[in-house]
């Protein structure tokens, strides 16, 4: 006698379920909305983390992993900005293991920084191209990690002092090859050593010195390598002094210098 085959659990098990479904079209709905909305945010958030990622693995520019950054606060009436941060600079310069040492007034990839916009014209209708600004003395160059591929580095006669509420800027600027090209796209970036763009609109700036890369500090923006450096310390009572050290120092040098 042939034996008959017994039914898999599975089928017992669905089959309620999908006659269930049936007689319930709006559950079934619901359940394929819940299901489509998972399956987006599942989706979605892979393309986050994928793009995140793309951002991380991009050169900053900087020596990132033997450098750091602090803030240091001044207070009092006869607090002395220039003098003290002349003090500190020679101090954290003067540390073994130390290469270089800034105050400047942001950092690469920090997500806080200032920003302004340049022209190849003034007083005329003529879109600004958008830069990061990074002020800094004549060691910016080297305690940022950067290379000038064209024209020359800030003199120390250059670095003027900032101070609170002032609105105008030096005469002199260094930018990244990629801000070059935005500013002067029919030329080679070489040839922009020497010519003169405008900030504020009214400003001049001669272009003295192009560097190879560095980040704006904004990860997310579209024009994340247009860059300029402002040959300039700045007279706050709040400073952030940027150190760039010797490979493998980096970690004991951050308690010294704190």
């Amino acid at each position: 006698m042939k034996q008959s085959q017994p039914q898999t659990s599975t089928n017992w098990e669905l089959g309620p379920i999908l006659r269930a479904m049936l007689r319930n079209k709006v559950g079934a709905i619901l359940i394929a909305l819940q299901i489509a909305i998972t399956m987006t945010i599942i989706v979605n958030s892979v393309y986050i983390i994928v793009e995140r990622n793309k951002d991380m693995q991009r050169d900053s520019g900087i020596d990132n992993e033997n450098s750091f950054y602090l803030t240091s606060v001044g207070f009092g009436e006869n607090f002395n900005v220039p003098n003290t941060v002349e003090e500190d600079l020679t101090m954290l310069r003067a540390l073994p293991g130390v290469v270089d040492a800034i105050q400047t007034n942001a950092v690469p990839n920090s997500n806080s920084g200032w920003s302004m916009g340049l022209k190849t014209q003034s007083g005329v209708e003529h879109d600004a191209v958008g830069t990061a600004v990074y002020m800094v003395d004549d060691h910016g160059v080297n305690a940022l990690d950067v290379e000038i591929i064209a024209g020359e580095n800030f003199a120390p006669s250059d670095i003027s002092l900032r101070t609170v509420g002032q609105v105008d800027w030096p005469n002199k600027t260094i930018i990244t090859k990629a801000m070059a090209e935005n500013l002067f796209p029919d030329i080679n970036y070489a040839e922009v050593v020497g010519k003169t763009v405008y900030i504020n609109d009214i400003d001049p700036m001669v272009v003295v010195g192009i560097i190879d890369k560095l980040q704006a500090p904004w990860v997310n923006w579209s024009n994340v390598e247009n860059v300029m450096l402002s040959p300039e310390r700045q007279s706050f009572k709040g400073s952030r002094y940027f150190i760039r050290t010797e490979p493998g120092m980096r970690d004991t040098l951050m308690n010294q210098v704190e």
